[in-house]
């Protein structure tokens, strides 16, 4: 696998610093970026499941309760004749709660956990991006060095330069766990529908619900990006080494050694100035192992080439 990053021509800070963004989804490029069809978080079964598993048995508690006059608005306890609170007083909260089956923990958490957008008359998909853009960022890399349409949109109309990476530096050797979406590289996968995906259903373990996410939301696009051959990183934003503020963006920056990248390929449109720049850059000692190479387009056939500078 290689492993590429295209560049517009001001980004040379990344080579002079060792810093790179790992971007929020609200910025990327493609407005459909994380963001599946949720219909609902989670099946009837599994809501029901969740329940029984986690939340009966404190519930239980409540509802097996004694009503006492606590329970009653203090402004109405004058008004309640003794003797019908004393009988009120025989009930449990359950019994209460059993005169309005709708306001039932059980039937509440069922509505809560599997009801649909359509129910909730909110966007549960578009809900979920703004909670995962809080806590998770993304570097986009690509697998080609060559891809003329990625030259004219990320690296200036070819004005730009591409930085190859070391697959095996520590930076990319990331984790493949299946209970954390902490430091992990995959290739995107393209479909032509948009996944209709529930975040929990029947039966599922953590690690399952972790797998999902990151199969069905964070590694999947439309086939209409298929072109650019993406393989993706995506890290907690809590793990960033620094962070800045432009025109109200956060923007958090994560820092690689000298030693991760292998070459860096120069546009076919790159001006003198900033080729200089690059060059005067990459004769430091830190950089002597990096390879430079000039792309030029070739004389007969659609494609670009390049040689050792």
């Amino acid at each position: 696998m290689r492993l590429f990053k295209y560049l517009a021509p001001d980004r040379i800070d990344i080579l002079k610093n060792g810093y790179i963004r790992f971007s929020q989804a609200k910025y990327l490029n493609d407005p459909f970026e994380w963001l599946p069809f949720v219909k609902r978080l989670m099946t009837e079964a599994a809501a029901k499941n969740f329940y029984s598993e986690h939340m009966k048995s404190e519930i239980k508690e409540i509802t097996d309760r004694k009503l006492n006059i606590d329970d009653i608005p203090e402004e109405y306890r004058g008004k309640i004749p003794k003797d019908t609170l004393d009988q009120v007083f025989e009930w449990t909260v359950g019994d209460g709660l059993s005169l309005f089956p709708q306001f039932h923990p059980e039937n509440l958490s069922k509505m809560l956990f599997s009801g649909t957008s359509e129910q909730f008359k909110i966007n549960i998909s578009e809900a979920l991006k703004n909670s995962w853009n809080k806590y998770f960022g993304v570097l986009s890399l690509t697998q080609t060095n060559d891809n003329i349409p990625m030259w004219s949109h990320y690296a200036q109309n070819h004005e730009g330069f591409l930085i190859e990476f070391d697959p095996q530096n520590e930076f990319f050797t990331c984790s493949q766990s299946e209970s954390s979406i902490e430091k992990t590289i995959g290739e995107v996968k393209y479909t032509n529908h948009r996944r209709e995906v529930n975040l929990m259903e029947e039966g599922d373990t953590e690690s399952d619900i972790i797998k999902r996410i990151a199969d069905e939301v964070f590694y999947t696009k439309s086939i209409l990006w298929s072109s650019e051959q993406e393989i993706r990183i995506v890290d907690k934003l809590s793990n960033h080494d620094k962070k800045i503020e432009i025109d109200d963006q956060e923007i958090f920056l994560f820092s690689f050694k000298p030693t991760a990248i292998l070459a860096v390929y120069l546009g076919v449109n790159i001006a003198e100035k900033t080729k200089a720049e690059i060059k005067n850059l990459l004769d430091f000692e830190l950089f002597h192992h990096v390879k430079i190479f000039q792309g030029e387009l070739d004389l007969k056939e659609y494609k670009i080439n390049f040689s050792k500078v």
